[in-house]
């Protein structure tokens, strides 16, 4: 989140019933969850890719410099995270002047629920050029040539789903109640990660990624669990344009342990990657 000058604009108009945004900063670092960060499979729980996109955003706010760009993230969740009020609390591991990396960690009332890791990068630039990723997302870019036209939302069913409402989603192939265990997928974030705040890139990118393995399940979410402990991202530039592109393949594994692998692009090209291990069990 570190492109205050952004227009407020850039946001993409959201549904009168949609929250005003993931989350609803209450100061000293405690943040209130909306609808919108709802789980799939437990609506009082939050998904993982809004509390991966916050402390990501929170560790670039603290310690991010202009040149540096968050390269990795890497997430782990320590149980269910309730869509409760939650603390951010943030610390530097290791400041430099071309690699640095910090760590954020998410509290529910005395539980911690979820740590982040992250890796900012120096980037070099030719001829001293602004740096296109860092501040300016350019949401008001053309929409990408091959974006398919609006398709009807559905999700697994589940209409009152938060998350799932709070963007839209046009599929090329797979997505939502498909179990071919492949997909690949458009979103547009509807509304901002923190109210009040624009949308950047480096949250567009992180509030989808962690959705490569619902998108592409390889199994029936109705008669399996395939759930996530953890992700990580990588990313070597962040998404331009409201539009961002899920590419994604899940294997379930023989023994309960799968996997999950994307790539994230935008109109422009190749942005990132996405990786999750996988709990696969019946339910």
């Amino acid at each position: 989140m570190s492109s205050p000058a952004t227009s407020a604009a850039a946001v993409p108009s959201a549904p009168a019933e949609l929250p005003p945004a993931y989350y609803l900063p209450l100061g000293d670092g405690r943040f209130e969850p909306t609808e919108a960060t709802m789980s799939p499979w437990d609506h009082a729980a939050q998904h993982g890719g809004p509390p991966t996109a916050l402390l990501a955003s929170c560790l670039d706010d603290a310690f991010g410099r202009p040149g540096m760009r968050v390269a990795r993230i890497s997430m782990d969740f320590l149980g269910p995270m309730p869509r409760t009020t939650v603390r951010v609390e943030a610390r530097l591991i290791r400041p430099g002047r071309r690699t640095q990396l910090s760590e954020a960690s998410m509290w529910a009332g005395d539980r911690e629920v979820a740590t982040a890791r992250v890796w900012h990068l120096a980037a070099t630039l030719p001829n001293g050029a602004d740096d296109p990723d860092g501040g300016d997302d350019r949401s008001s870019a053309a929409a990408p040539a091959d974006l398919p036209a609006p398709q009807p939302q559905r999700f697994f069913g589940d209409d009152s789903w938060g998350y799932g409402r709070a963007a839209e989603w046009r599929a090329v192939s797979g997505g939502f109640g498909h179990t071919s265990g492949a997909a690949d997928v458009w979103t547009r974030l509807r509304i901002p990660l923190i109210e009040g705040r624009p949308l950047d890139g480096l949250a567009r990118f992180t509030v989808m990624a962690d959705s490569a393995n619902g998108l592409s399940a390889p199994k029936s979410m109705r008669d399996w669990w395939f759930i996530p402990p953890g992700v990580t991202m990588h990313l070597h530039r962040y998404p331009i344009g409201q539009w961002v592109r899920l590419t994604a393949t899940s294997d379930p594994g023989h023994d309960g342990i799968g996997l999950t692998e994307g790539a994230l692009s935008d109109a422009v090209g190749r942005c990132g990657t996405v990786t999750q291990p996988l709990l696969v069990a019946p339910r």
